[in-house]
C-alpha cells in the first residue's frame, strides 16, 4: 500500500516504475488537486502504453478542501476541466481518446 499527499513536496513524482500499470483511477478527488497538469503527467508516465486512465467525480465536495476553479464551475464545466487536464499533459501528446460518461443512480436515489 503507498499513501502519498498530491499536493505536498516539490516536484511530483510518483512513486512507481515507467509503464507500471494498465489502469489508473482517481475517484472523487480530482477537485482538490492543486497541480493537476503535473499529476496528469505523472500518470501518463507510470501507465503501461494502451493503459487506461479513469477519473471520476460527483457533483458533491468538501467546498472549503476544493481548488477555486472546481467550485466556481458548473457540473458540465467541471468535465470540460478533467477533459483539459488529460488533453494538456504533455503538451497535448500524453492521452488519447478522452470521453466523458454521464453515471446516474436510477429514479427515486439521491
Amino acid at each position: 500500500r503507498t499513501v502519498h499527499n498530491l499536493n505536498k513536496g516539490g516536484a511530483l513524482r510518483l512513486p512507481f516504475d515507467d509503464g507500471s500499470f494498465d489502469v489508473i483511477t482517481n475517484v472523487v478527488s480530482v477537485d482538490y488537486i492543486t497541480r493537476p497538469l503535473q499529476l496528469f503527467e505523472e500518470m501518463h508516465r507510470v501507465l503501461r502504453p494502451g493503459g487506461v486512465a479513469v477519473m471520476s467525480f460527483s457533483n458533491r465536495m468538501f467546498w472549503h478542501k476544493a481548488v477555486r476553479i472546481w467550485t466556481e464551475a458548473s457540473e458540465w464545466q467541471r468535465v470540460l476541466i478533467c477533459s483539459l487536464y488529460f488533453r494538456l499533459a504533455r503538451g497535448g501528446e500524453a492521452f488519447e481518446a478522452v470521453e466523458a460518461l454521464l453515471i446516474t443512480e436510477p429514479e427515486g436515489h439521491d
